[in-house]
């Protein structure tokens, strides 16, 4: 098994949690939010308990995982202090117990987050076929996941196992946003050229677009670590559950502020955000169907 840290200090593994930490900081800000825009902002809508659950679960595992690499870390540099490369051989055997939970716990949340952005894709296309492709990508991501852990287990790891699942989960995550943001930029578009008198889904098209160039620009800077510099990939991987996290909440607190300051300014209907809804409406001057949208945080 090739090491991930390097070095007789093996400081990796400092940096990564320290930039864990503040991370989380602002995951943890993110998460408590999303709460209050899925369960206390919606005034006279319903909670939605699976949005509302997934959030929870989201949060919990980067939890769990922070306070591992803690321990893992501070285990490092007490007990193996002593012996030459201590840190380095106990932080790069991923084999024991703790390291295989720890890696699983990344693994559910990868598999979670790819997940729910497969299905709004799914809702606001309402065709399977469109996302075919994310699905399958998906599917070999959690394939890659048991066999990179299976691998962790009996020490047979590899850069290449370690790339395969980096770029399935790309794939996935990437194919499904470019999905999502194309319907709802074409939804604005028709909702423009009909005059629709809905307010314009541009800024809900930001906010996709920046989540998903975040998640993607951290896989790619994965991808790379892995390639050129093993070492610097263990600190990517840490501060992933936590960056995973705050793009899974960013949708929710971005339109729900919206949301909440158009309803200040205005009497307007809102609508749920984890379900894009459309449906075709017949125009009375041409047969071509229109695309109307409604947005919610459901």
């Amino acid at each position: 098994m090739p090491k991930l840290i390097s070095g007789n200090t093996a400081s990796g593994p400092i940096v990564s949690v320290s930039l864990q930490g503040i991370i989380y900081g602002v995951s943890v800000c993110m998460f408590g939010m999303s709460v209050w825009v899925l369960a206390f902002q919606r005034r006279d809508r319903n909670l939605n308990a699976p949005m509302l659950f997934v959030a929870c679960v989201m949060w919990i595992l980067c939890t769990m995982r922070m306070f591992i690499d803690i321990a893992i870390t501070a285990e490092a540099f007490t007990k193996h202090a002593s012996t030459p490369n201590g840190p380095e051989i106990f932080l790069s055997d991923f084999s024991g117990p703790v390291s295989l939970l720890d890696n699983s716990i990344y693994g559910i949340q990868t598999l979670i987050g790819d997940a729910v952005v497969i299905y709004r894709c799914y809702v606001v296309w309402g065709r399977f076929d469109v996302v075919v492709v994310p699905c399958m990508a998906w599917i070999a991501s959690l394939g890659m996941v048991i066999y990179l852990l299976t691998s962790f287990a009996h020490k047979t790891i590899s850069e290449t196992k370690i790339v395969v699942l980096y770029s399935t989960t790309l794939a996935a995550n990437l194919s499904a946003t470019s999905l999502l943001a194309f319907r709802i930029w074409q939804g604005d578009r028709n909702a423009r050229k009909n005059n629709s008198s809905q307010s314009s889904l541009r800024p809900l098209l930001i906010v996709i677009i920046e989540s998903g160039v975040l998640y993607t620009t951290m896989l790619i800077m994965a991808l790379v670590t892995v390639l050129h510099f093993l070492a610097m990939e263990y600190v990517v991987n840490s501060v992933m559950p936590a960056i995973i996290s705050i793009t899974f909440s960013m949708i929710f607190i971005r339109v729900g502020l919206a949301r909440n300051h158009e309803d200040n300014i205005r009497s307007v209907r809102s609508f749920p955000l984890s379900a894009l809804q459309f449906r075709n409406v017949t125009d009375s001057e041409n047969t071509d169907s229109t695309v109307q949208t409604t947005i919610a945080t459901k």
